[in-house]
């Protein structure tokens, strides 16, 4: 039934100024799943047909409801209609204890306002150690880039060691900029290796690449990858001789990213490819490269 209603009045104007209270839950499932595929004017259709049937306030009842199922289909619906009335009632279910309810609280919240959440509501992104932090980088991307980086940076000093492992990889997925004081003070002073793998992962400045080599050594084998990452990234053609050596590397997966990270250098083509055949004579080193080199051609 919902199908049909929405699929009639997306395109033109709508005639359905009423729904029965037994179809309510089924409409608002429905009307989700449309709003979810469509874009633009239908979207805003969309919303006038809610208006229209004063789903916001059926939404907003639910939020209380017993069951979980409508709770959070309540949740989906108020923050895909910007309900800004519900601003209060999704705070509060941020803190509550179901993992899905407060996270879907807080996604709904990004859409109603993506600064204003942020601001206000930012540090449980670490806070919530239960929400998964690969659905928030996503849902950050998608909805709030810039504001997310600018909080996590002004709360960063705030942290353990633990949750700054955490806000870098935020730092590295949505690439945030200005972060060159946090990551170099930790690089400096800190002796905790996955926070430093971490900080060298989020690196981004290529006038601090002194970093990485202060790293390329590093006793740890985790830590030269992402010494060799980095210095990947941000290097240029004068680097190249300190990737050439951790080609040598004892460790498979130090030399493995040290062979691509050559390779996926912009300036290295073929024919440098062939000089460094030619410069190159350790067993070891010969090996990664064509693993490497053969690993690219099949791409």
């Amino acid at each position: 039934m919902a199908t049909h209603y929405l699929g009639n009045h997306i395109g033109a104007s709508c005639k359905l100024t009423h729904l029965k209270k037994k179809d309510r839950s089924y409409f608002l499932s429905e009307w989700n799943d449309v709003f979810r595929k469509v874009r633009g004017d239908s979207r805003r259709r969309l919303k006038l047909l809610a208006k229209t049937l004063k789903i916001s306030t059926y939404a907003l009842n639910n939020l209380d409801a017993w069951l979980l199922k409508k709770r959070l289909v309540a949740i989906l619906t108020l923050g895909n209609l910007s309900e800004s009335n519900a601003w209060n009632k999704l705070v509060k279910l941020t803190r509550h204890k179901h993992t899905l309810l407060s996270m879907s609280a807080f996604h709904s919240l990004i859409k109603i306002d993506p600064n204003g959440s942020m601001l206000e509501l930012g540090h449980l992104i670490i806070d919530r150690q239960d929400w998964p932090i690969f659905s928030m980088i996503k849902l950050l991307s998608e909805e709030s880039p810039l504001t997310s980086c600018e909080k996590l940076k002004s709360i960063a000093h705030h942290y353990s060691d633990e949750q700054l492992v955490h806000i870098l990889q935020y730092f590295e997925q949505l690439k945030c900029f200005g972060t060159s004081n946090i990551i170099h003070r930790i690089l400096n002073e800190s002796h905790n290796d996955s926070l430093i793998c971490r900080a060298l992962a989020a690196l981004n400045d290529p006038t601090a690449i002194h970093f990485a080599f202060e790293f390329i050594d590093h006793e740890k084998w985790y830590v030269r990858v992402q010494a060799v990452n980095a210095i990947g990234r941000l290097g240029t053609a004068k680097e190249v001789p300190y990737l050439v050596a951790r080609l040598s590397d004892p460790e498979w997966w130090v030399r493995y990213r040290a062979a691509r990270a050559i390779v996926k250098m912009p300036f290295v083509d073929t024919n440098e490819l062939k000089k460094l055949y030619e410069y190159v004579t350790d067993k070891y080193a010969i090996d990664m490269l064509n693993h490497v080199v053969a690993e690219k051609d099949t791409r």
